[in-house]
């Protein structure tokens, strides 16, 4: 452990700052009392050996103490409860990426002038605006909107207040009406610019339902893509090609260095990097296009960086820093897909690739980076999207193939904009390897379980399972005394888990969740 203190010391921030945003949100006085107790344990690592334990939790509490501090002040949610059913209408920047929700689109927003009921209010944090109709929305641009406030929409197994509290939104906007009355500027508005030019282009270049599919994989915009081909991409495990997240970066770049291996040796990092950047920008700049990006990029380094202390440490201050500077990234599913999925691809992708040596390398690649990310974000898929398909190793052994090409020649269809009638000529293979891509979807989709609905999948479950992945991979790569010590802990640990839940639930009392 003291070999690498600053992957101790990373890791006992990021867990810590997690479990304060998840578990206690919102109390600043915890957070005071932790950032206090950081003094005594600095005095005490100058008695205790090794420091490194003493260092450890004082970055755990001064996690906390992120994760509290600043207090909003209490009398934020008050203000806010009480304009819950006014007529509002508001002007503001957008904060955030827009996402669909109930047949429209939602977006969080700053609010610059606010009245309710005819009067200007201030000081009652953001707001989450809900809206109906073709109007999108994007990072940076400036917005109007009309309607009524209402508290926001809790959930059943997820705390969406809580998780809302962290970005300081104690109310939604239920629009009827909203519009974009100017859109980024400056150098944000650069990428901002460059996101809608290559939008606009592939809708122009491409049927619908192939441009919104291409859409989704490159800058994972989910909007337009029929609902009986988004079930068939959940089914098959297919879905993550249209999140933005740091895995489907890092599957994409991975796949682009293996192909340039045998031509630049360990120089292809370097052109695989720069698509990433390239990808980051086309995706606007926007939080969750540098986020994924950064997780991506860090993937790819890791080949390059030889020694994998510094992969880890890598990764795990990547995490730290990224939950440092927004606390409320513990509840996103897009993070936990990258930090999970990138660490899975770069820990078990070798050895699951020795393993199936005799597939062609067009498929062996995929398929073990496929299984790989599969393996480590199994609870969060579960959890998310509601089911485990055992066919997604072989949908994305015959889909991953194609996505670096899918994925360079969207970039280059934005690059021809000023010819559409090029664009048009090009997009003719790129719509044939979509349409494969839907195809696999359906196809597998049709064989018998290939999806396991989950309707809940409970938090000590996943916990569970993740005390027994990381002991049994750390056994299976170790000899003698600790080998045996990691696969006793693969088995002792979850069932201890298990039974302590069973425990819980057998004492707990009666609860309603109303919907």
């Amino acid at each position: 452990m003291t070999r690498y203190p600053a992957l101790v010391i990373a890791l006992s921030w990021s867990a810590a700052l997690a479990a304060a945003v998840v578990l206690i949100p919102g109390q600043p006085a915890l957070g005071a009392v932790a950032i206090a107790a950081t003094v005594p344990l600095l005095v005490l690592s100058l008695l205790v050996r090794p420091a490194l334990i003493a260092f450890a939790l004082v970055a755990a509490l001064l996690a906390v103490g992120r994760a509290e501090l600043p207090a909003v002040d209490a009398q934020i949610p008050l203000r806010a409860a009480a304009l819950a059913g006014g007529s509002v209408a508001l002007t503001g920047r957008v904060a955030d990426d827009s996402r669909q929700a109930g047949g429209g689109a939602e977006v969080l927003v700053e609010p610059s002038r606010l009245l309710v009921n005819g009067t200007a209010v201030a000081g009652i944090g953001n707001l989450m605006v809900r809206w109906r109709g073709p109007t999108t929305a994007g990072f940076g641009d400036q917005v109007r909107a009309a309607g009524r406030l209402t508290l926001p929409r809790d959930m059943p197994g997820f705390d969406r207040r809580a998780y809302l509290a962290q970005r300081e939104v104690f109310l939604e906007l239920q629009a009827s009406s909203f519009d974009v009355t100017a859109n980024a500027t400056g150098v944000a508005a650069f990428p901002a610019w460059l996101r809608s030019g290559f939008t606009s282009t592939v809708a122009a270049a491409l049927p619908r339902p192939h441009s919104a599919v291409l859409l989704g994989i490159v800058l994972g915009i989910r909007q337009g893509i029929p609902t009986e081909l988004q079930n068939a991409l959940i089914a098959t495990g297919l879905i993550h090609l249209l999140v933005l997240s740091g895995l489907k970066v890092a599957v994409f770049a991975r796949i682009v260095q293996g192909a340039l291996a045998p031509v630049l040796g360990r120089q292809a990092t370097w052109p695989a990097i720069a698509l990433i950047a390239l990808y980051a920008m086309v995706g606007g700049a926007t939080p969750a296009a540098v986020r994924a990006s950064a997780m991506g990029g860090l993937a790819i380094a890791a080949s390059h960086l030889g020694r994998p202390s510094h992969v880890w440490t890598s990764l795990a201050l990547t995490a730290a820093a990224m939950l440092g500077w927004r606390p409320e990234l513990a509840w996103d599913v897009g993070f936990q897909l990258s930090f999970a999925g990138t660490a899975a691809i770069i820990l078990l992708t070798p050895a699951i690739a020795r393993r199936v040596a005799f597939l062609p390398l067009v498929l062996r690649e995929p398929f073990a980076v496929t299984c790989a990310a599969q393996v480590g974000t199994l609870p969060m898929m579960a959890t998310d999207f509601h089911v485990v398909s055992p066919v997604a190793p072989i949908a994305n052994a015959l889909t991953l193939p194609v996505l670096p090409v899918l994925v360079a020649c969207g970039l280059l269809l934005g690059a021809l904009s000023p010819l559409p009638d090029v664009a048009r000529a090009v997009a003719i293979p790129i719509s044939g390897l979509v349409a494969y891509i839907e195809q696999v979807g359906y196809v597998l989709a049709r064989v018998p379980f290939a999806a396991i609905t989950v309707p809940r999948f409970p938090t000590w479950l996943g916990v569970a399972y993740y005390s027994a992945l990381g002991p049994a991979i750390a056994g299976a790569n170790s000899t003698g005394h600790r080998r045996k010590v990691g696969f006793v802990t693969a088995a002792v640990a979850p069932a201890a888990i298990s039974l302590a839940a069973l425990l819980m639930w057998a004492h707990a009392p009666p609860e309603a969740v109303v919907l």
